[in-house]
């Protein structure tokens, strides 16, 4: 329900910061939840990264779309573009593989 908020958030304002924002809230939250706060909450940046990729994301957090998660909090807003569907079909799969008990 979260993600389908995230999409229809960026559809009506198409603030890629926000969107980008949302996602890694939402991914960091499940990631707490799935792995422990010991194993998480000090990750940040390329480490956040590297960890949604070992844990689901294929490289394609650190390689990919998902790098949109640390790089969109530096640009200035309306600055920025990002492939919105691309990194919320990402997220969704990585939310989806936690559920299959990895």
């Amino acid at each position: 329900a979260e993600l389908a908020r995230l999409r229809a958030g960026f559809v009506a304002g198409g603030d890629a910061r926000a969107l980008a924002a949302g996602c890694s809230r939402l991914l960091r939250r499940l990631a707490l939840s799935h792995h422990g706060r010991a194993r998480v909450a000090g990750l940040a940046g390329a480490d956040w990264l590297a960890f949604l990729d070992a844990e689901g994301g294929a490289g394609d957090f650190s390689n990919g779309i998902g790098r949109a998660l640390v790089e969109q909090a530096y640009r200035r807003p309306g600055d920025s573009a990002v492939d919105a569907e691309a990194l919320l079909d990402l997220v969704e799969r990585w939310i989806r593989a936690q559920g299959r008990g990895r």
